[in-house]
C-alpha cells in the first residue's frame, strides 16, 4: 500500500455479532502506531445478552456501539448497517482508510464500492474468511498471526485502554508501507509525474499481471494489484478524483458493471477489460 497524508482518517468498523471481543483488541493494539483512528464503531444488537459482555470493553477500549436490532428471527441486521455507515462515511467525512473487522463475505460488495471510490480497505478477520473478501481488500491481516506480533502486557503495573503492546520493531516496515509517520520533519520530494504514455504501459501492465489472457477483472482486484506494482499511485495525482474516472478517460479498457445476485441486482461489481486493439 502506498502512503497516506499524516491527515489522512482512518475508520475502524467491527462486526461485533461475527467478532469476539480478544479480536478487537488484538485489531486496535495492531493499528495503534499509525495514530490516524478518526473512529472506532462496533455493530450488533446490543439489547442481545449473547454480546452483555462486549459493554464494558466497548468504553475500555473507546469504541463507539451502533445499535442494529434484529427484526427477524435469526437474523442480524448489523451488516446493513455498517455498510450504510460506510458510505455515509465515505462521502460525508472523507475517511480514506477503512479498516472493516469480520470474517463475513458478505463484506464483498462494501469493499469493491469502497475501493472503487478512491478508498483503501484494510481488512481483518479470521483465516476461514471467504477468498472473495480477502482479495477485495488492499490488505487482509489474520486474527492468527496478530497474536505473534501482538503480545498481552507482562505486568499489571502497565496502565493501558488495551491489554496487549505492539512489537513496534518488527511492524516498523509494514506501518511505514500502510501510512506516512506522523511526525515527518523532511518530507521526500514529489517525483515528477509520468506521462501519458508511461501512464499507459503503466495501467496495461497492472492488468496484464492479472489477466494476460485479457479476461474481467474487477476494478478493485485491479486498483489492489496497482499499489503493489507501484505504491503510492493515486489518479487524484492526474486530476482524477477516482480511479474509475481515469479508466474511462484513457480509453484503454472496456468497462461493464455486472450484478453478483440475481436475487439482489442492486449488489454489483465494476469490471475492465483490455481493449484488443491496444
Amino acid at each position: 500500500m502506498g502512503n497516506f497524508p499524516r491527515e489522512a482518517r482512518l475508520a475502524v468498523l467491527i462486526d461485533a455479532e461475527n467478532v469476539n471481543i480478544q479480536s478487537a483488541r488484538l485489531v486496535l493494539a495492531r493499528l495503534r502506531p499509525y495514530k490516524l483512528l478518526a473512529l472506532k464503531r462496533a455493530y450488533g444488537d446490543w439489547s442481545n445478552a449473547r454480546l452483555s459482555g462486549w459493554k464494558p470493553a466497548l468504553a475500555e477500549m473507546g469504541i463507539q456501539p451502533i445499535h442494529a436490532p434484529t427484526y427477524t428471527a435469526g437474523k442480524n441486521s448489523a451488516d446493513i448497517t455498517l455498510v450504510i455507515d460506510a458510505m455515509d462515511l465515505l462521502h460525508t467525512q472523507k475517511v480514506e482508510l477503512f479498516c472493516i473487522v469480520s470474517s463475513d463475505g458478505d463484506f464483498t460488495p462494501l469493499v469493491y464500492r469502497l475501493v472503487e471510490s478512491g478508498a483503501k480497505v484494510v481488512g481483518f478477520g479470521q483465516k476461514k474468511s471467504p477468498k472473495a473478501f480477502v482479495n477485495a481488500c488492499h490488505r487482509f491481516l489474520y486474527f492468527e498471526d496478530l497474536e505473534r506480533s501482538i503480545t498481552p502486557l507482562p505486568s499489571p503495573h502497565f496502565q493501558t485502554t488495551s491489554a496487549y503492546v505492539v512489537d513496534t520493531q518488527a511492524l516498523q516496515s509494514e506501518a511505514i508501507a500502510m501510512v506516512q509517520p506522523a511526525n515527518t520533519h523532511h518530507p521526500a520530494k514529489a517525483k515528477p509525474m509520468p506521462s501519458r504514455e508511461e501512464l499507459l504501459k503503466l495501467l496495461k501492465d497492472t492488468y496484464q499481471a492479472l489477466s494476460p489472457q485479457s479476461n474481467w477483472v474487477s476494478l478493485s482486484r485491479f486498483s489492489s494489484q496497482l499499489q503493489k506494482q507501484h505504491p503510492g499511485f493515486t489518479s487524484k495525482h492526474f486530476g482524477y478524483a477516482r480511479l474509475r474516472k481515469m479508466i474511462e478517460s484513457v480509453n484503454l479498457f472496456d468497462l461493464r458493471q455486472r450484478s453478483l445476485s440475481p436475487e439482489n441486482p442492486t449488489s454489483t461489481v465494476i469490471e475492465i477489460r483490455l481493449k484488443p486493439a491496444v
